[in-house]
This record gives C-alpha cells, sequence and structure tokens, in this order.
C-alpha cells in the first residue's frame, strides 16, 4: 500500500511541474514550407520547392532553415515576429547559433536571409491568405506561397 502512496505522489508531482503554453498565433503557429517566389513588380514565379525552405513559427520566435544543404553547412536564423490585423512583421534577424549565442545581422549581411524571401531586417508582409494548409504572405517585393508541413 506504501509503495501506491509512492507512485501515486511522484506521478502527482510530475503533473504538477508541468507547464502548459500556448500562443494566441491560429493558424500561423506550426510548420511552413516556402513552396513559391512570385516578384510583385514583374509576376515573375519561381518554383521553391526543391531548395526545402522552411519557416517555423512559435510563440513570438520565427526559426528560418534550409534542408537542402549539408547539416554541418546548415544555417538557421531567428527572428521575432509580429502577427495582427492580417498582417505579419518580422524583425530582430540573427544567426542561431546555440553555442557562443545568436548574433544578429547588420544591413549589409540581409543577403543572407533572402533565400527564405525576406528582404529587409524589419519587414511587414500582408497576409493575403491564410487556412489549415496555405499562407500567402506579400510583401514590398515579393509574394510568398507556403505549404503548412
Amino acid at each position: 500500500m506504501k509503495q501506491f502512496f509512492a507512485i501515486v505522489v511522484i506521478i502527482l508531482s510530475a503533473l504538477c511541474s508541468c507547464d502548459t503554453w500556448s500562443s494566441d498565433n491560429g493558424q500561423i503557429d506550426g510548420m511552413w514550407y516556402l513552396s513559391e517566389l512570385d516578384s510583385v513588380s514583374n509576376n515573375q514565379s519561381i518554383n521553391y520547392r526543391e531548395r526545402k525552405v522552411f519557416w517555423s513559427f512559435q510563440g513570438t520566435i520565427l526559426q528560418l532553415h534550409s534542408a537542402s544543404c549539408p547539416k554541418e553547412l546548415e544555417k538557421k536564423y531567428m527572428c521575432a515576429f509580429d502577427y495582427r490585423n492580417n498582417s505579419l512583421r518580422v524583425y530582430s534577424v540573427s544567426l542561431y547559433d546555440r553555442m557562443n549565442g545568436n548574433q544578429y545581422l547588420s544591413e549589409e549581411e540581409i543577403s543572407e536571409v533572402r533565400k527564405f524571401g525576406i528582404n529587409s531586417l524589419d519587414e511587414t508582409f500582408r497576409i493575403e491568405s491564410l487556412s489549415e494548409r496555405v499562407m500567402i504572405l506579400k510583401g514590398s517585393k515579393l509574394r510568398l506561397v507556403f505549404e503548412h508541413y
């Protein structure tokens, strides 16, 4: 009987120590696969599927990464984001480096994140479409088409 109570106390202690947290990001939360880039100025489209570019939203953090290069060469980027009223602001872009601390990019380094569809270190996109399966963002230069992963 003592063992039963000991097990119950351990289980209850474990459950009480868990913290549940959720964001108010709605359908934007999760991982999105960038499938197409369209130029706003000339309506040219690029199929982006083979580049394997992902945007992952959680809480207030956006992670950018590409799975098309070998793991040892893969760079990940972290950004802050604000999502409200059919707009998405992406800002505070940094190179993700767990060992040495994230390093914020300068304007001169913006080319590093252009392959992710971001052309400014502080960019606002209008959300043209958002459903469980598809998200379309329109920035000043590009329209980004994502599929939920």
